[in-house]
């Protein structure tokens, strides 16, 4: 029988470790502990140990120096396979480090083959900084000096997306927001990710049952039930938005029939949670310096904008935009599949159901935006300001866009950040 298994996400500082130790103390069954720390020192493994009966032995692993989302994916499967071989627990809880992906520790569990049959994925809980998440992200605060000076990918934009994965949110830190900062926050969480079971709570004060032995995990919802994938299937009639290009990611959207849990179904747009959303669909590329501007100067009211980007002077490839916060990474996805000869370009026409233009064929802009008391039309007119005029394709290019898989541009409120290979992100 595999062993179920609860992924604790959640920004640096949310209060994991305090959770963790929590459900040690109350839970009423065998909890092995997996530990993740960036430092040469796991500081929350010495937390854990020193304020919970574990000894330190088989129950409690530490993998120290490095990311289990990126640099430490053998060593992560290695420990899950000594721990699956020397111990006896009935439910493992893994403490990523603050600055993880959980997608690709998602991928780990249910992809590879030593893995997969030895532990079974329960629930994504992901803990949130009440106070943090608020400032970063519906207020656009920097997250610091720290995250300002980060040439990789934005923290704020990680938070969002640690939230779109979840099945559970642990709202911590609630006494340090007011009421109203704390109605706008749920509405927000719940716009991002309608199907999580949301708890509110101060210094992790909640029951193991509601981390433990959920049965929430379900790959199909987990992978297409972001508030934003819903949108654009809405938008497409179901169709999948993103198909249009060669490539595949983990933002691609997938259709899936409803799910429901207790007769409830869990799927609700943002507006049910008293949020605006649009589609921004063009079939023009955006100019490389007038969207970057944009990007800069987006209203207050954006909290979250994601989606495919055509970008003048780079046809060959599609790219994704993510804005989350103050912060936007663009990156690019696969080549478009107008750019490829026609003799490959048939076959992938007759595989998929493309939305196909008879001028620019596959290529297109398109963005969900997602906000608080979104002015459409005035976010509208800015994208199309960003879009090529006539004439002004002839040699247009932008070297702070990047030109191959692998690279990414992030923009904020400072500027530009240098492109970066992307399997160096999350190793600071």
């Amino acid at each position: 029988m595999p062993t179920p298994v609860t992924l604790l996400s959640g920004g640096l500082g949310a209060g994991k470790t305090t959770l963790v130790n929590r459900v040690l103390t109350d839970a009423d069954r065998d909890v092995a502990v997996l530990v993740n720390d960036m430092g040469e020192v796991n500081v929350d493994a010495d937390l854990i140990e020193s304020r919970s009966e574990l000894s330190g032995g088989s129950e409690l692993t530490e993998l120290s120096n490095g990311c289990i989302c990126c640099g430490l994916q053998g060593e992560l499967d290695a420990a899950l396979l000594e721990l699956d071989g020397k111990s006896s627990f009935d439910h493992l809880l893994v403490e990523p480090s603050g600055v993880s992906d959980p997608a690709p520790i998602v991928e780990r569990f249910v992809r590879s083959p030593q893995v997969a049959p030895r532990y079974d994925l329960d629930a994504l809980v992901t803990v949130v900084d009440a106070r943090t998440f608020h400032d970063a992200v519906l207020e656009g605060q920097p997250l610091g000096a720290a995250d300002e000076a980060d040439e990789s990918r934005p923290l704020s934009e990680l938070l969002v997306e640690q939230v779109e994965l979840a099945d559970v949110l642990l709202v911590n830190k609630c006494d340090l927001v007011d009421e109203d900062e704390r109605a706008a926050l749920t509405e927000t969480l719940r716009s991002l990710q309608p199907r999580a079971t949301i708890h509110e709570t101060t210094h992790g004060d909640v029951s193991p049952e509601d981390v433990l032995d959920t049965g929430l995990f379900d790959e199909d919802e987990s992978q297409s039930s972001a508030g934003w994938k819903q949108i654009l299937r809405d938008a497409d009639g179901g169709d999948n938005a993103e198909s249009g290009t060669e490539h595949s990611h983990d933002d691609h959207d997938h259709s899936h029939d409803d799910h429901s849990h207790d007769g409830h179904d869990h799927r609700h747009p943002p507006e049910a949670f008293g949020l605006d959303s649009f589609t921004y669909h063009r079939r023009r590329p955006v100019h490389p310096g007038r969207f970057v501007d944009c990007l800069q100067s987006l209203p207050a009211s954006v909290v979250r904008m994601k989606g495919i980007l055509w970008v003048a002077g780079r046809d060959r490839h599609a790219f994704t935009a993510s804005f989350a916060g103050s912060a936007t990474r663009v990156v690019p996805e696969g080549r478009w599949i107008a750019s490829l000869p026609e003799s490959r370009q048939e076959i992938y026409r007759r595989g998929d159901d493309l939305d196909w233009d008879p001028d620019v064929g596959d290529r297109e802009t398109r963005l969900v935006v997602i906000g608080k008391g979104l002015d459409e039309a005035a976010v509208t007119a800015a994208l199309d300001e960003t879009l090529v005029r006539e004439g002004e394709r002839e040699g247009l290019d932008d070297d702070r866009f990047p030109r191959r898989t692998g690279q990414e541009l992030v923009i904020d409120g400072s500027g530009t950040r240098t492109t970066r290979p992307a399997a160096l992100r999350g190793q600071r």
